[in-house]
């Protein structure tokens, strides 16, 4: 017996709910790209701009030392945050899917 005929035997027929589910991912997906505003052209386009982008942290200023440590610590809270849920999330996924 072939793998691809073992295969066919668990698998059975094509589960549309399956299909149906990818196509709601790369929807979802499509739909935070666009929200995102995410454009790879762009990069490409404006690529002259991002040698004057990267000159602009040399050298680095620190006179608003206080702003840029208040914004690295809602960083590391929203990094803190973000882990907490997906610990949350993730146990019972982890059980529903085993």
């Amino acid at each position: 017996m072939t793998t691809h005929v073992a295969y066919t035997q668990v698998a059975g027929k094509p589960n549309w709910s399956r299909y149906l589910g990818w196509g709601l991912l790369l929807a979802a997906l499509a739909w935070a790209w666009h929200g995102a505003e995410m454009n790879p052209m762009a990069l490409v386009r404006d690529s002259s701009n991002m040698a004057t982008f990267a000159a602009d942290f040399f050298p680095p200023d620190f006179r608003e030392w206080r702003s840029y440590l208040k914004e690295m610590l809602v960083t590391i809270q929203i990094a803190l945050w973000g882990t907490a849920l997906a610990i949350v999330c993730s146990i019972p996924l982890g059980i529903l899917c085993a």
